[in-house]
């Protein structure tokens, strides 16, 4: 596996405690994800002709996204409307990093 790509990882586990202890009451930690998407944008470079993708990747990413998830349904009407926005960008940059080859093939 390349080198960036185990830093990248080692990086998204550090931060996705960042991410998800304030979550868990009910705060998006913007510095956080803004590091987060970042990376993502990095990875969907470094992965766009990746056939497979290390588990550890995926198993962070998805925690992240899933916890955005289930914590927007315990906000206010006002509050689900930022997770979603943060669930809408996280959506979209993981079908890029994970999606994006597959996608171009079937064109």
């Amino acid at each position: 596996m390349d080198n960036r790509i185990e830093e990248i990882i080692l990086l998204l586990d550090a931060i996705a405690n960042d991410i998800i202890v304030p979550l868990r009451k009910k705060v998006i930690n913007e510095a956080a994800f803004s590091v987060l998407y970042k990376l993502m944008d990095e990875l969907q470079g470094l992965l766009y002709n990746e056939k497979n993708v290390e588990k550890e990747l995926v198993a962070i990413l998805f925690l992240i996204y899933t916890q955005i998830d289930t914590q927007s349904k315990y906000v206010s009407e006002d509050e689900k409307e930022i997770f979603m926005t943060y669930l809408s960008k996280m959506r979209v940059g993981m079908r890029e990093i994970f999606g994006k080859a597959l996608q171009n093939e079937e064109d």
